[in-house]
């Protein structure tokens, strides 16, 4: 197997955006309560969302996820 050297980042920028927490579900098995947080451009476009139901079985990747967006 041929070994590859990432070469790091190409380009990065500093934006702002909007970091949205709301409570999605109703409750039942199948649509639990939960928290979704949701990144959006100044534009009103989204651009990113994680809802905690989509990786229950991962909490501690959650928890970073969540870290990270709020420093």
């Amino acid at each position: 197997m041929e070994s590859r050297i990432a070469r790091g980042t190409d380009h990065a920028r500093c934006q702002e955006v909007i970091i949205t927490e709301s409570v999605k579900g109703t409750g039942g098995e199948k649509d639990p309560v939960r928290k979704v947080i949701q990144v959006w451009a100044k534009d009103g476009s989204l651009i990113a969302a994680r809802d905690s139901w989509d990786i229950q079985s991962s909490y501690e990747d959650w928890e970073r996820w969540q870290w990270t967006l709020n420093t």
